[in-house]
């Protein structure tokens, strides 16, 4: 336990932050030290300390000149140097490098007077710069920008750090240019598998005209006029097999009509804005008579909508099949249901937040002996808010539409 906890402190340096100045000493003490002194009591010569009194695992190494840190000093951690340092006058001054645990690389930083100053960077087992982290100028931290340090004396660093900054310097001055190229002109986006993904036209580095999507397979997915990074005009979608699925079109972004269609061809919905993400239109059936009609609210734009205002659907053969109203997706009024042959089948009343309150649903028969008898009569229901019943009704006759037949 003892050795873990001095490996611990060993592989800590100390950052004093003083008036945000960073001051970097240097600590990896051992209980076992051998420290000489001279004859005026002054350290003087190599201090070296261990984990214990057996002088088997040494910890540090540092050089003393008459009472001050002078020269080479070293951690060590498993016989491998774990830090290292050079001090001059009591003080670091130079290179100052923490070796990583599993020597695959090192953290760097240059040091004055005891004061981090240039670049604090990391470099690989070969001694390749991998990254630069901060730049800092007396002590205070000025920026991680390249620019802000200066390319100063880093030893045996100087040359991999020097290429460093040309590639990044080169890697920025590309990007710059990849990023003025995106801004204006026409752009390409690929699949990875090498595929054309889309083609389109950046003006002042936003979208602007002719939008063309692709599948995979190459065939075109959609296309869609664009102004300033928003839909703005025309916009026709395809299935994967080049089939149209949709017919749009947007102002702004907003969209204002839409016609969708089966695979056959014929159209399957249609619909035009009466104000923003508010529609009304049809649905017809694949053999292209008419389904429905229908007015709706978009809550979130293309995923989410509810049925608003009247709603009318139809049979195969044009006739209606029922007629009421919506109210936030729910019905809410009076709701009325014919047969084939255009009587009544039955009315529903709803109330305003959408729970029945009454039903009247039409009968041509009844059933005496477990036999069907015709009979013209109409069951009326009355509800509770929970939906139990509250009263049911038999009575004779028909009261609305045209009489059934029997």
């Amino acid at each position: 336990m003892l050795y873990l906890k001095l490996l611990s402190v060993a592989l800590i340096s100390l950052s004093v932050q003083a008036d945000d100045v960073r001051w970097v000493d240097f600590r990896c003490d051992g209980d076992d030290c051998v420290i000489p002194y001279d004859k005026e009591g002054f350290k003087n010569g190599l201090e070296v300390c261990y984990t214990s009194a057996d002088k088997k695992d040494k910890v540090k190494e540092v050089t003393w000149v008459k009472g001050k840190r002078q020269g080479p000093a070293r951690c060590f951690r498993k016989a491998q140097v774990a830090k290292e340092a050079t001090y001059q006058n009591d003080v670091i001054n130079g290179l100052y490098i923490e070796h990583a645990y599993d020597a695959r690389g090192a953290r760097v930083q240059l040091v004055k007077n005891g004061i981090q100053d240039g670049y604090e960077f990391s470099v690989d087992k070969d001694g390749k710069v991998t990254d630069i982290s901060w730049c800092f100028h007396r002590g205070k931290l000025d920026s991680a920008e390249l620019a802000y340090c200066k390319l100063e004396d880093y030893g045996k660093y100087s040359a991999a750090l020097k290429a460093y900054r040309a590639e990044q310097e080169s890697i920025s001055k590309e990007k710059a240019e990849k990023t003025a190229q995106r801004m204006n002109g026409p752009q390409k986006m690929m699949y990875g598998n090498g595929k054309v993904r889309s083609t389109y036209t950046n003006v002042d580095g936003r979208m602007t005209g002719l939008y063309t999507g692709y599948y995979e397979n190459g065939k075109v997915r959609e296309e869609c006029e664009y102004k300033a990074d928003k839909r703005h005009g025309n916009c026709t979608l395809y299935d994967d097999q080049g089939r149209i699925d949709a017919k749009e079109v947007y102002a702004e972004g907003e969209l204002t009509a839409q016609d969708k269609f089966f695979d056959n061809g014929k159209m399957s919905e249609s619909r035009k804005s009466n104000g923003k993400r508010s529609f009304c239109g049809t649905t017809f059936y694949d053999s292209g008579a008419k389904e429905a009609e229908f007015c709706e609210v978009w809550e979130t734009h293309l995923y989410w909508r509810n049925y608003q205002g009247p709603y009318t659907s139809y049979s195969l053969e044009g006739k209606t099949y029922s007629r009421g109203q919506y109210d936030k997706g729910r019905h809410v009024g009076v709701w009325e249901y014919f047969n084939d042959d255009g009587s009544q089948s039955s009315v529903m009343t709803y109330s305003d937040k959408g729970l029945l309150e009454k039903s009247v649903v039409y009968y041509e028969f009844k059933i005496e002996k477990n036999q069907r008898v015709p009979y013209l009569h109409r069951i009326e229901t009355e509800f509770f808010p929970d939906g139990s019943t509250k009263k049911e009704t038999v009575l004779p006759g028909h009261s609305g539409g045209k009489p059934a037949v029997i």
